[in-house]
């Protein structure tokens, strides 16, 4: 799946496709199941949709994923690499995580603009609980957008792939950005020819 990919496209997982060796870069369980643990969700603080939740799928206050991230950073991160270029790491995978979701904020303005006009219907569900079947053409580009291209954004930054981070995630959230804003010239412009 994706994950799998991630970690292969990573400099850790390209290192470790060399020989196989975890003394020279991790694999999946060293990182998720450090020290032998079955604890999957080790280090994760997010769920698939980028909200802040605990193992349980409870919410996170920013001191719980506080917690959490020095605890993977310590036991995991510090083990090879150091302090400054660990947080550097983290904090830029943050950076990429906000301005993805300030891409989707965009995207639906754009659509919640639409409905103040009356061109789409009012309240379309966006985002998590979004289906993609019985939806506008703009709707599902969102879909798109929220459910796999934001995703692979910030999951990519996460595992340190810059290619799956950039080229499946970044530059599709960018051109589906450009396909709403379309979209909706086109909608709008329909509207004023059937006046």
């Amino acid at each position: 799946g994706p994950h799998d990919e991630m970690y292969a496209s990573s400099l850790h997982g390209t290192v470790y496709a060399v020989d196989k060796n975890t003394v020279r870069a991790p694999n999946c369980a060293s990182c998720h199941m450090p020290k032998g643990t079955h604890n999957v969700s080790f280090g994760v603080v997010y769920d698939s949709w980028g909200n802040p939740v605990d193992k349980d799928g409870k919410p996170l206050s920013k001191e719980g994923q506080e917690k959490i991230r020095k605890q993977m950073i310590e036991e995991v991160c510090f083990q090879c690499h150091i302090k400054s270029l660990t947080l550097e790491r983290f904090e830029l995978a943050d950076q990429v995580k906000e301005r993805a979701k300030g891409l989707l904020q965009e995207a639906e303005r754009v659509i919640r603009d639409l409905e103040q006009e009356g061109i789409l219907p009012k309240g379309a569900v966006l985002g998590k609980n979004q289906l993609y079947q019985g939806s506008s053409r703009i709707e599902a580009i969102y879909y798109r957008m929220s459910q796999f291209q934001n995703v692979y954004t910030w999951k990519g930054a996460y595992h340190f792939s810059a290619d799956f981070a950039h080229w499946y995630g970044w530059a599709h959230l960018q051109m589906s950005l450009i396909e709403i804003k379309e979209e909706a010239r086109k909608l709008r412009e329909l509207k004023s020819l059937t006046k």
